[in-house]
């Protein structure tokens, strides 16, 4: 039961470590896009009327929820990955009891 719960415990601190990541992960991609609308802008603005910031934060932002969205769908796969894997656990230590019970009984059958 112990082990099982350390496994449990593991678990949890990976996808935690895979949360954290993925969210600084979101943060550098929205830093780049960020940066590069700047850029961009500025690069289209030699040339052409400048765009309005309005127009580089609806871009910033469209971009940002579309990472978002990405990331959500990362966590929500993490957490059924979990979810199925201490089903799986909780599983195996139910049939673990169940054939140790058998056997305790066979046992004391003799």
């Amino acid at each position: 039961m112990d082990q099982f719960i350390y496994k449990l415990q593991l678990e949890n601190k990976r996808k935690e470590k895979e949360r954290i990541e993925a969210h600084k992960k979101l943060n550098k991609k929205e830093e780049e896009i960020s940066a590069l609308t700047a850029k961009l802008a500025l690069i289209e603005g030699r040339g052409k009327e400048e765009i309005s910031e309005e127009e580089i934060n609806s871009k910033v932002n469209e971009q940002t929820l579309m990472l978002k969205r990405e990331l959500e769908r990362k966590i929500q796969e993490c957490q059924k990955m979990a979810n199925e894997f201490v089903e799986m656990e909780r599983r195996k230590m139910e049939e673990r009891m169940l054939q140790q019970q058998r056997e305790e009984k066979y046992l004391n059958s003799i």
